[in-house]
């Protein structure tokens, strides 16, 4: 298997997400680093850790391979669901 490359469209892709997500992170630690309830903590941590265990099960990588043709990185962890095609509305 070979290993997975990037075109620059997705590195693209990918840094504006991990860059939206370290905004959201330093929000949330700033909006909270005054909490010092150590149960609050704990709660705060097993939120993290749960989406962070959501990201990893339903967030996939794609590129596409040609016209109209992805090929996506799915991890062992990723969650599969049934594959149903679309199907564009006719109006």
């Amino acid at each position: 298997m070979q290993p997975f490359s990037y075109p620059c469209e997705c590195l693209y892709i990918t840094s504006l997400c991990f860059s939206a997500a370290r905004k959201r992170i330093n929000e949330e630690y700033n909006k909270n680093k005054h909490v010092t309830n150590s149960e609050a903590i704990c709660e705060m941590i097993e939120l993290s850790k749960a989406v962070e265990a959501e990201l990893k099960m339903s967030v996939v990588q794609a590129r596409e391979v040609e016209a109209g043709k992805y090929e996506l990185r799915i991890l062992p962890e990723t969650r599969k669901l049934d594959n149903i095609p679309f199907q564009n509305c006719k109006t």
